[in-house]
């Protein structure tokens, strides 16, 4: 299955790697970006690796891949990555 990010993922995926650039240079920074694209291509074709949180939002799941937390939704076609948190954010103040 495919899959979209939201503007806000795709901003914080932006600022990830411009953290991980000044913090750990580009090898290291793009290493990391590429792992989380993975893993949400991974849970693309498979979300039943994902954990359910309609605790949070009805209908999100979230799955953990390293220090981030991707938070998506299913769509007929494709899941949809409405955000990804480090696991220390509040998710409340960044899901509406």
């Amino acid at each position: 299955m495919d899959y979209r990010l939201s503007n806000k993922a795709e901003q914080y995926l932006r600022r990830i790697y411009q953290y991980s650039l000044q913090n750990f240079g580009d090898s290291q920074a793009v290493a990391y970006l590429t792992g989380i694209e993975e893993a949400i291509q991974l849970v693309a074709n498979n979300d039943a690796l994902a954990q359910r949180v309609d605790d949070i939002r009805k209908g999100y799941s979230r799955y953990f891949n390293q220090e981030h937390v991707i938070y998506f939704q299913n769509k007929k076609t494709h899941i949809l990555v409405v955000r990804v948190l480090h696991q220390q954010m509040k998710v409340s103040l960044h899901i509406e």
